[in-house]
């Protein structure tokens, strides 16, 4: 896919879930600070808000087997948390994993033995989202609290806060450049600044009800995200003009991912208990996967964009193929609270379907898409829930990581790291 400007010139019909044409198009840009996206985090020096508290605990015994484990091997579970794991992800060096958790901490560890455990605590909330920098020096995380955070990953020093939502703040994704910062949440926005000054670049707001994922396309200044209503927004970081919208009625979207080579997009939700996965250059439904049937919580592609990681509340975490929806491994995460469901195997939907699963035509009103895109009944997962909550791959394809709550009623919170069975998947 050689630019995002090609989609936006497909006119083509998809299947049941997709919006193939251009729509009305709505976006608040609040303000550009001259010079802002052009900063990087190495260079002029962050705004310091209000200083953080950091601690260090005494790190957990572990070893980690060689990369060529056999699949589904447990490399080692993190239990620093006390509350339930919303969010683990890995490091661009694959060497450490930050998780943050419905205990308003953020904690950095080594993913294979657990030591070297820096906690960040300048959050009052619960940490929803967490992001590392692409250079792995920073780290950007979102809470209730209503604010996102960027501090140093080593030493655990805030370097700025950003209060640009009025609601509980629920992900967060750096650009590719390390130059801007997307976060998103309650309020019904996603909103795009200044990784290094906290300034505002725009504030995104088609979406109606909460935005509970926003992510950068990996090649340019484009960012997928969702949430309550269903609806799917590929919409321009700079300008704020949506490109399209995939559209499914009906169920909350809970993660949209890009693959790392940009040419799908998977969706997840827990109320139609599916995984869709689109051709993002010809805006078309490639199949939709049924394997777990008590929900999708969390997606995660491989390195390779081959494979797809999903984790449902009940703990499976399935491991199937991208192109063709076929179980490849599955296993229980420990953090899972429900008893295993019964084995199912992935299965592929054809792409056919109704007129009235689709959007509206490219001239259509706004008032149209309104209508179209009242937020759905599915309650989007909040911190209180247990079980399975976040899947992570790490970047040399030769772990997966898990986590959500355990203990009796999910109280407390648990990160498992298991071994692919693969020195590299790209």
């Amino acid at each position: 896919m050689d630019s995002m400007d090609s989609m936006d010139s497909m006119d083509s019909m998809d299947s049941n879930d997709v919006s193939s044409r251009p729509i009305s198009r709505r976006a608040a840009i609040l303000g550009m600070g001259a010079g802002g996206l052009a900063l990087a985090l190495g260079g002029i020096g962050f705004i310091e808000a209000r200083k953080a508290h950091a601690s260090w605990i005494p790190g957990s015994q572990g070893a980690a087997p060689s990369d060529g484990a056999i699949a589904g091997t447990t490399v080692y579970t993190y239990r620093g948390h006390t509350g339930v794991v919303n969010v683990a992800v890995w490091s661009p060096s694959n060497v450490r994993i930050a998780s943050g958790s419905a205990d308003k901490a953020v904690h950095v560890w080594h993913a294979t033995s657990g030591s070297d455990v820096l906690v960040y605590k300048g959050h009052t909330g619960a940490v929803n989202g967490a992001a590392w920098s692409p250079n792995g020096k920073y780290l950007a995380s979102a809470s209730d609290d209503g604010t996102a955070h960027v501090w140093d990953a080593v030493t655990a020093k805030q370097v700025m806060v950003y209060r640009g939502h009025t609601g509980a703040i629920d992900t967060v994704a750096w650009s590719p450049d390390g130059t801007r910062i997307v976060s998103a949440g309650e309020d019904g926005s996603a909103q795009v600044w200044n990784a290094a000054t906290g300034q505002q670049v725009l504030a995104y707001r088609p979406h109606f009800g909460r935005v509970s994922s926003a992510m950068w396309w990996p090649h340019s200044s484009y960012i997928v995200s969702a949430g309550q209503s269903g609806a799917v927004h590929v919409w321009d970081a700079t300008t704020g003009k949506t490109a399209f919208v995939f559209l499914r009625l009906g169920a909350a979207v809970q993660q949209a991912r890009w693959s790392p080579d940009g040419a799908y997009l998977a969706v997840c939700s827990l109320g139609d208990r599916v995984v869709r996965v689109w051709d993002a250059k010809n805006r078309r439904l490639v199949y939709t996967y049924r394997g777990q049937p008590h929900g999708v919580q969390a997606i995660a592609w491989s390195p390779d964009s081959k494979y797809i990681a999903s984790a449902g509340p009940d703990g499976m975490i399935a491991i199937w193929h991208a192109t063709t929806g076929a179980r490849v491994f599955g296993f229980m995460d420990p953090s899972g609270t429900a008893a295993a469901p019964p084995a199912v195997s992935g299965s592929v939907t054809p792409a056919t379907g109704r007129r009235s699963d689709l959007m509206p035509d490219g001239n259509a009103a706004p008032e149209e898409l309104a209508v179209s895109q009242t937020p759905a009944s599915t309650v989007l997962l909040d911190g209180t829930a247990s079980g399975t909550k976040t899947v992570d791959w790490s970047t040399n394809g030769n772990y997966w990581s898990s986590g959500g709550g355990s203990g009796s009623g999910g109280s407390s919170g648990s990160v498992t790291v298991t071994a692919t069975g693969s020195r590299s998947h790209g």
